[in-house]
């Protein structure tokens, strides 16, 4: 019995050690995180580790994952005109510890080591309720952002809508410990549908414009396009024109040069012949002076020796020689008479013998004469 006994003793002791040790050590999972709070102070946190808890310590365990949180607002543009945002947002708890726990404290986290009863899934962070509420704290901060825009801008340029509201969450963000890590608005409307057909109607006037004025323009840079062609083929032609007139202007230019060039030649080799010539003819010239000049000396040597020669011979046989001489020529000078018919006709009383006598002996004085000058 007491063996017996001290079994069921030994069995007690290890129960309450194992629920001791379930209810002491304490592990997360890797998207989870892990917070240990003693008299209202974290003394351990973290993401997927695990502790010893003490009596007394508050263990908080909740997701670590992505949240999204969905919003469809009414707000009103700074026309006072209605307009309905659709987007979401993706935030998640801060990594920081002191942040974390400020997450869980303000946002009314859903703690998973005492799950409420509310809490759809474990990946969720917060219940029905606690998420819109946090759905109004976006509502409010998009209405406020909202109100400062025109509709165009909300329409057309949902990028500064998207900037604006990520401005405005970064100090919420601060305030609550979380982190937002995109913000994305889905679609913008207006409220009244008639105002959104007017400004579809304007808008598609505004495009139909547009694109005829895009197609005026195209056609405008056509025309322009046309003309500057048709200028630069007229201008590349007429650069070709003037090229070919000045390559025949430079051909006639050259074959003008080749002209004067043979024309200058000709007149240099006429020049050259007409020296040749003058040089020849003085040549000549000169020749014939001295020629005439040797033949001059040689007739006046001539001369002189028969001068001379006469003047060594006697009267009687110059007198004779020049009787000869007029008989012969005077023979000569009377063949060539054409005379059919002759009659001696003399005046006075000298017969024809002595009238021939008389002159040769006139003819003789003459030559006397002639010789003594």
């Amino acid at each position: 019995m007491v063996t017996l006994a001290m079994v069921f003793a030994l069995a007690g002791i290890a129960a309450c050690a194992v629920v001791i040790v379930r209810f002491a050590w304490v592990t997360t999972q890797p998207d989870e995180w892990l917070l240990r709070v003693r008299n209202g102070k974290v003394v351990d946190a973290g993401i997927g580790i695990s502790i010893w808890r003490r009596p007394g310590d508050v263990i908080a365990r909740f997701s670590s994952t992505i949240q999204r949180v969905r919003f469809s607002v009414e707000a009103l543009s700074v026309e006072h005109l209605t307009v309905v945002v659709d987007g979401f947002v993706l935030w998640s708890v801060a990594s920081d510890v002191e942040r974390a726990f400020r997450a869980f404290s303000k946002l009314g986290i859903a703690n998973l080591d005492r799950p409420p009863p509310a809490l759809k899934s474990k990946a969720h962070l917060l219940t029905s309720s606690q998420h819109r509420a946090f759905q109004a704290l976006l509502a409010a901060e998009l209405r406020a952002h909202v109100s400062s825009l025109s509709l165009e801008e909300l329409l057309t340029a949902q990028r500064k809508l998207v900037g604006g509201l990520e401005d405005r969450l970064q100090s919420l963000s601060e305030t609550l410990g979380i982190v937002i890590e995109r913000t994305e608005i889905v679609q913008v409307q207006p409220a009244d549908t008639n105002l959104l057909k007017d400004l579809s109607a304007s808008s598609r006037e505004g495009v139909r414009e547009q694109a005829a004025n895009a197609r005026l323009e195209v056609e405008a840079r056509l025309r322009q396009r046309q003309a500057e062609e048709c200028k630069r083929t007229a201008m590349e032609e007429a650069d070709v024109r003037l090229a070919k007139v000045e390559g025949v202007r430079q051909v006639a230019l050259r074959e003008q040069d080749a002209e004067a060039e043979r024309q200058l030649a000709a007149e240099v080799a006429a020049m050259r012949l007409l020296n040749a010539r003058r040089e020849r003819e003085e040549v000549e010239l000169s020749l014939a002076l001295d020629r005439s000049r040797r033949t001059a000396e040689a007739d006046r040597d001539a001369a002189l020796a028969r001068q001379a020669a006469e003047e060594q011979k006697s009267p009687a046989v110059r007198d004779y020689e020049l009787s000869k001489f007029v008989a012969e020529q005077t023979a000569r000078a009377m063949a060539t008479w054409r005379i059919r018919e002759g009659r001696w006709i003399h005046l006075g009383d000298d017969t024809p013998v002595g009238a021939a006598a008389k002159m040769i002996l006139g003819m003789r004085e003459l030559f006397d004469r002639h010789g003594k000058a």
